[in-house]
């Protein structure tokens, strides 16, 4: 087992510290919070401020012409870099797009994994069923009710056949 280290931890002396402590945290929780909203109201406006026309004409081969938006000059971007084999953009991409091929893949695989035990479950039933008839016939048999060499019929779905076929 893992030993922690509790060297560095300073225990709460009384009520007062710890709600000091507890203040001050839920302080420094709040400015983190903020600075990341005013990040993400930063780059949102950035994201979605007009590109200028020179960049504009640069951008023309990425079918990306006049009224575009940084947003989706990064989205061309991106999608160049996952043409050129980069696998962060592509698996970015995909998430874009919502598509993850190996999703797909994985949702087929499961199918056939639970298809193949239906299946299974299905032949270990039906021998389970077989060996209980067998058992059966050889009880008839020990108790005398039948001959031994009295043919047993077995019925299933796929027809009927006898002990002895």
């Amino acid at each position: 087992m893992k030993k922690h280290n509790t060297d560095n931890l300073n225990p709460v002396k009384s009520k007062a510290e710890a709600r000091e402590r507890g203040r001050k945290g839920g302080i420094a929780s709040g400015e983190a919070r903020r600075r990341k909203r005013t990040i993400k109201e930063t780059a949102l406006l950035i994201a979605n401020t007009k590109i200028n026309d020179k960049d504009a004409e640069k951008l023309k081969p990425l079918g990306i012409g006049r009224g575009a938006t940084y947003h989706e000059v990064l989205v061309a971007t991106l999608y160049q870099k996952a043409q050129r084999g980069d696998m962060k953009a592509m698996k970015m991409w995909f998430e874009i797009v919502g598509e993850d091929p190996r999703l797909k893949n994985d949702t087929s695989k499961l199918v056939q994994d639970i298809e193949y035990r239906n299946k299974e479950y299905d032949l270990r039933l039906r021998e389970l069923e077989l060996r209980e008839k067998e058992f059966e016939h050889k009880v008839k048999v020990d108790t005398g009710e039948i001959e031994e060499d009295e043919k047993i019929t077995f019925i299933t779905h796929e027809g009927e056949y006898g002990e002895n076929d």
